[in-house]
Protein backbone atom coordinates (compact mmCIF):
# COMPACT_ATOMS: atom_id res chain seq x y z
CA UNK A 1 0.00 0.00 0.00
CA UNK A 2 1.01 3.46 -0.85
CA UNK A 3 1.29 6.59 1.72
CA UNK A 4 -1.52 7.99 3.12
CA UNK A 5 -1.93 11.78 3.12
CA UNK A 6 -2.78 13.60 6.61
CA UNK A 7 -5.70 11.35 8.33
CA UNK A 8 -6.73 9.12 5.67
CA UNK A 9 -5.30 6.23 7.03
CA UNK A 10 -8.00 6.71 10.22
CA UNK A 11 -10.86 6.42 7.75
CA UNK A 12 -8.92 3.30 6.55
CA UNK A 13 -8.72 1.61 9.71
CA UNK A 14 -12.40 2.45 10.44
CA UNK A 15 -13.58 1.26 7.23
CA UNK A 16 -11.34 -2.21 8.27
CA UNK A 17 -13.13 -2.30 11.21
CA UNK A 18 -10.31 -1.93 13.67
CA UNK A 19 -10.57 -4.71 15.77
CA UNK A 20 -8.93 -5.93 19.57
CA UNK A 21 -8.65 -7.28 21.68
CA UNK A 22 -7.53 -3.98 23.07
CA UNK A 23 -6.31 -2.92 26.22
CA UNK A 24 -7.42 0.16 27.28
CA UNK A 25 -6.05 0.69 30.38
CA UNK A 26 -2.60 1.16 28.51
CA UNK A 27 -3.27 4.54 28.16
CA UNK A 28 -4.23 6.59 31.63
CA UNK A 29 -7.36 7.99 31.51
CA UNK A 30 -8.88 10.05 31.02
CA UNK A 31 -7.57 10.42 27.56
CA UNK A 32 -7.72 13.90 25.59
CA UNK A 33 -7.93 14.39 21.73
CA UNK A 34 -6.60 17.08 20.19
CA UNK A 35 -7.97 17.66 17.20
CA UNK A 36 -5.23 19.32 14.90
CA UNK A 37 -6.39 22.62 13.08
CA UNK A 38 -6.03 21.43 10.03
CA UNK A 39 -8.20 18.38 10.78
CA UNK A 40 -10.74 21.12 12.55
CA UNK A 41 -11.98 23.42 9.51
CA UNK A 42 -14.82 21.58 7.70
CA UNK A 43 -15.41 18.37 10.40
CA UNK A 44 -18.22 17.23 11.51
CA UNK A 45 -19.01 15.63 14.75
CA UNK A 46 -16.57 13.43 16.37
CA UNK A 47 -12.57 12.68 14.50
CA UNK A 48 -11.89 9.61 13.29
CA UNK A 49 -9.45 9.54 16.36
CA UNK A 50 -11.94 10.23 18.93
CA UNK A 51 -14.22 7.77 17.38
CA UNK A 52 -11.64 5.10 16.94
CA UNK A 53 -10.55 5.54 20.99
CA UNK A 54 -13.67 5.40 21.98
CA UNK A 55 -14.56 2.07 19.89
CA UNK A 56 -11.46 0.40 21.87
CA UNK A 57 -13.01 1.20 25.02
CA UNK A 58 -11.16 4.15 25.99
CA UNK A 59 -12.41 7.58 28.19
CA UNK A 60 -11.31 9.43 25.25
CA UNK A 61 -12.91 13.54 25.39
CA UNK A 62 -11.92 15.98 22.90
CA UNK A 63 -9.59 18.66 23.99
CA UNK A 64 -11.66 22.00 24.46
CA UNK A 65 -10.07 25.26 25.80
CA UNK A 66 -7.33 25.98 23.34
CA UNK A 67 -7.68 27.18 19.51
CA UNK A 68 -4.34 26.11 18.88
CA UNK A 69 -1.04 24.28 20.26
CA UNK A 70 0.67 26.78 18.55
CA UNK A 71 3.03 24.10 17.32
CA UNK A 72 2.85 24.24 13.35
CA UNK A 73 6.34 24.58 11.80
CA UNK A 74 6.30 27.77 10.24
CA UNK A 75 4.27 30.01 12.75
CA UNK A 76 6.93 28.61 15.21
CA UNK A 77 9.53 29.86 13.01
CA UNK A 78 7.89 32.84 12.25
CA UNK A 79 6.43 34.13 15.59
CA UNK A 80 7.95 32.24 18.03
CA UNK A 81 6.62 34.66 20.96
CA UNK A 82 2.86 33.86 19.70
CA UNK A 83 3.49 30.65 18.99
CA UNK A 84 4.79 30.17 23.06
CA UNK A 85 1.64 31.82 24.37
CA UNK A 86 -0.38 29.75 22.51
CA UNK A 87 1.70 26.46 23.59
CA UNK A 88 1.13 28.01 27.22
CA UNK A 89 -2.70 28.22 26.56
CA UNK A 90 -3.22 24.95 25.53
CA UNK A 91 -1.18 23.35 27.93
CA UNK A 92 -3.04 25.47 30.84
CA UNK A 93 -6.08 23.68 29.17
CA UNK A 94 -4.76 20.64 29.39
CA UNK A 95 -3.66 20.74 32.88
CA UNK A 96 -7.34 21.91 33.98
CA UNK A 97 -8.65 19.10 32.36
CA UNK A 98 -7.26 17.00 34.99
CA UNK A 99 -5.97 15.03 32.23
CA UNK A 100 -3.62 11.95 32.05
CA UNK A 101 -3.09 11.57 28.30
CA UNK A 102 -3.53 13.53 25.48
CA UNK A 103 -3.33 12.49 21.62
CA UNK A 104 -2.55 14.00 18.87
CA UNK A 105 -2.76 13.36 15.09
CA UNK A 106 -0.52 15.95 14.42
CA UNK A 107 3.54 16.25 14.83
CA UNK A 108 4.07 19.90 15.07
CA UNK A 109 1.50 19.46 17.61
CA UNK A 110 2.64 16.59 19.36
CA UNK A 111 6.41 18.46 19.60
CA UNK A 112 4.55 21.49 20.93
CA UNK A 113 3.13 19.67 23.61
CA UNK A 114 6.12 17.07 24.53
CA UNK A 115 8.41 19.74 24.84
CA UNK A 116 6.21 22.10 26.74
CA UNK A 117 6.38 19.39 29.57
CA UNK A 118 3.30 20.27 32.69
CA UNK A 119 1.73 23.37 33.63
CA UNK A 120 3.24 24.66 36.83
CA UNK A 121 2.17 22.55 40.19
CA UNK A 122 0.78 19.79 37.91
CA UNK A 123 2.27 16.78 36.34
CA UNK A 124 3.24 16.57 32.87
CA UNK A 125 0.51 14.54 30.72
CA UNK A 126 1.69 11.37 28.59
CA UNK A 127 1.52 12.73 25.27
CA UNK A 128 1.31 10.74 22.37
CA UNK A 129 0.69 10.48 18.61
CA UNK A 130 -2.80 8.80 17.37
CA UNK A 131 -1.03 6.25 15.63
CA UNK A 132 1.37 5.21 18.98
CA UNK A 133 -1.43 5.35 20.89
CA UNK A 134 -3.65 2.74 18.99
CA UNK A 135 -0.83 0.60 18.49
CA UNK A 136 -0.82 0.53 22.38
CA UNK A 137 -3.78 -0.58 22.84
CA UNK A 138 -3.65 -3.96 20.21
CA UNK A 139 0.12 -4.30 21.80
CA UNK A 140 0.71 -3.18 25.15
CA UNK A 141 4.29 -3.58 25.26
CA UNK A 142 4.72 -1.07 22.23
CA UNK A 143 7.06 1.80 22.77
CA UNK A 144 6.30 4.61 25.36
Amino acid sequence: PGAFAGDEWTALLESAGFAGPFRPDTLPAPVLVHEPCTGRFGARGPSAALRLLRAAGVDARPFEGAACCGGAAPFLIDAPDLSRDLGAAARAAVAASGARTLVTSDPGCLLQFSAAGGAEGSAAPVVLHLATALLRLVEPAAPR
